[in-house]
């Protein structure tokens, strides 16, 4: 399950001099379907005591922060495309059909005359 992977991530950390866990890549599409019990488990284990001593705590950061590769690939993409002017944009509408887990937030990258179906 994804709390063992967790629990095993963080004794691996206890187990070396590793620095404090910050980041996560998401690789695996299994993976990405549980990626709201991801977050879960990191609160469980940096909340964790054993003898009224945090356990884990010292080892994984307030704010661990999920990577998706397929998403930051394509906001990379958008952004060299766009600042290297090399996006074409069309003046009729076009329909652009994302297959994403969670709907994506296209309102920060400006998109003239693109229906978004998701």
């Amino acid at each position: 399950t994804i709390h063992k992977a967790m629990t095993s991530l963080a004794d691996q950390l206890l187990d070396n001099s590793h620095p404090r866990l910050k980041y996560i890549i998401l690789g695996a599409h299994p993976i990405q379907q549980h990626r709201k019990i991801i977050p879960e488990s990191i609160t469980f284990l940096r909340n964790y005591r054993s003898d009224n001593r945090y356990i884990y705590r010292h080892l994984i950061d307030s704010d661990v922060i999920l990577i998706e590769p397929q998403i930051e690939a394509g906001i990379q993409l958008y952004r060299a495309l766009r600042d290297e002017r090399l996006a074409a944009f069309r003046t009729t509408p076009s329909c652009v059909r994302i297959y994403a887990l969670e709907k994506p937030d296209l309102t920060k990258y400006p998109l003239l005359n693109v229906c978004i179906d998701n």
